[in-house]
């Protein structure tokens, strides 16, 4: 990586002296200044470290339980008159993003203030008689199960995904593995 960055450096000084040839001798750089560009373009270029992406052995437990995240999806309510199952998992956002995207959302980021592909996440579904959240499908299409995740630090609503009669369950849930520390 060193040898790319000085190697660009490089390439810019020679850049440079070209274009600055083109204009005039008047013009020019002195023979100082292309000293001092090449000594530039020798010096180690600085390249950050990449951030650090959690993975299952660094996920600490979250701030909200399973069962507190679960307990807010109470049957009874205009969204869901009736359920018949719920279950949460605690998960990393990018891993959601590709389960969801096999199921047919396109939905991905922005991501909220704080959190990216990275993120730790509970990811609740829940089937049965389910009213979304914007009213936009007609009474006989309702969705059978819906899927929404939720901020595992602070609890906030993140999004939400809706399947139409695609079944009782979403395919393939028991695969997205559940990176709750609590479960292992």
């Amino acid at each position: 990586m060193k040898e790319f960055a000085t190697g660009c450096t490089l390439v810019l000084c020679v850049l440079a002296l070209v274009a600055c040839d083109a204009a005039g001798p008047s013009k020019g750089p002195t023979p100082q200044a292309i000293e001092q560009l090449v000594v530039a373009a020798r010096q180690p270029t600085p390249v950050s470290a990449p951030t650090p992406v959690p993975t299952p052995s660094t996920i600490s437990p979250p701030k909200h339980t399973r069962e507190q995240i679960l307990a807010s999806r109470q049957a009874g309510t205009p969204a869901y008159p009736r359920l018949d199952r719920k279950e949460a998992k605690l998960v990393m956002l990018d891993e959601l993003e590709t389960w969801l995207a096999s199921l047919g959302d396109s939905s991905s980021g922005p991501y909220p203030p704080g959190t990216g592909p990275g993120s730790i996440v509970w990811a609740v579904v829940v089937a049965g008689e389910i009213v979304p959240d914007r009213g936009m499908w007609m009474r006989d299409r309702y969705p059978r199960w819906e899927v929404k995740w939720y901020n595992a630090g602070t609890g906030a609503f993140m999004g939400a995904f809706w399947a139409g009669n695609q079944g009782d369950w979403p395919p393939d849930w028991e695969a997205l593995p559940d990176r709750d520390p609590g479960r292992r």
